[in-house]
């Protein structure tokens, strides 16, 4: 027997259901106690959520503290670890790659480190030091 879900039941209890669905229901709550059971629950939730000051009845949350209990728990599957096989198909590839990039000559492209920070301190130096004359020759004149 297929349940009514707790969307169905929760408009029944607030009577916004159409005449037909409204019937249906009715037919199955009058032949399944467990749909029944569900009901009367939301109906006490929904008079408990309504007057917010007043305390949880004692049978509504044994019976919230029962259903958690009997709740199974998830089953979580371990991790799983990487084969060695897959590490070293990427220690392979990466080894691979690195002689490809090496062979192919890119290296020579990249500027040579030193030569390359000499030339930038020389320009930034000469930059500098123009523009500082050229300040101080400013100051001088006014």
């Amino acid at each position: 027997m297929k349940h009514l879900t707790i969307a169905l039941l929760t408009a029944y209890s607030r009577n916004e259901l159409p005449q037909t669905k409204r019937h249906l229901c009715e037919q199955h709550l009058q032949q399944c106690t467990e749909c029944l059971l569900e009901l009367d629950m939301l109906r006490e939730l929904q008079a408990v959520w309504s007057h917010p000051d007043q305390p949880l009845p004692e049978h509504t949350f044994t019976a919230i503290m029962a259903d958690i209990q009997a709740a199974p728990l998830p089953i979580i599957p371990p991790k799983q670890q990487p084969s060695r096989k897959v590490s070293r198909v990427h220690v392979l590839l990466a080894a691979a790659a690195a002689f490809l990039f090496l062979q192919s000559g890119i290296l020579q492209l990249i500027p040579r480190t030193d030569a390359y920070v000499e030339r930038t301190v020389k320009r930034t130096s000469f930059f500098a030091d123009h523009k500082l004359i050229h300040w101080m020759e400013g100051t001088r004149n006014e």
